[in-house]
Formats: structure tokens, sequence, C-alpha cells
């Protein structure tokens, strides 16, 4: 293996484990661990998936922000759209 071609395998290895820590810090993963294979490979399924959908999310819009901005400004609309409905329903009682 040449040293350009070992580089560029950490170099994707690094994007991967970027990934995997965004979608356990971002996503309620940051608790789930295993030592099982099966419940394993079903987390890093689940994981991936949901990294894969935020960045077809972020294509799609041609977002230019990070996985951390978009995770967030979700966060912000969440609180928003709570803060909307515990207002409507003061506003009725």
């Amino acid at each position: 293996m040449t040293a350009k071609t070992c580089y560029a395998y950490k170099k994707l290895r690094w994007k991967i484990d970027e990934m995997h820590r965004e979608l356990k810090q971002y996503l309620g993963l940051e608790n789930t661990c295993t030592w099982k294979k099966e419940p394993l490979l079903a987390h890093y399924r689940f994981a991936f998936f949901l990294w894969w959908a935020f960045e077809w999310f972020r294509r799609e819009l041609s977002l230019k922000v990070s996985f951390e901005a978009l995770w967030w400004e979700y966060n912000a609309d969440v609180e928003r759209a709570k803060t909307q409905r515990m207002l409507l329903e003061n506003h009725h009682h």
C-alpha cells in the first residue's frame, strides 16, 4: 500500500468516525452501547440511515450548513412549535 492510499483510507475513516460521533451526539444515541453483533449491526444501520436522511435533506435543499447547525435549527423549530401549542392551549382556557 502506498502512503497516498494509506492517507486516503485514513481520511475516509475519519469522515466515518465524524459521522458516527455526530449521530450519537445529535440524535440521542450517545448512551447506546453493545458488544453483541446483532444489536451492534442494527445500531450502525439505524445511525447510518439517520445520517443519510439528514444529508439527503441538506443536499436536496442545497443548504450550506453543517450537520450540527441543521440539528440545532431543527431543535429550535421543535421548541418554537411547543411554545406555540402552549400559548394556544393557555389562550383557550
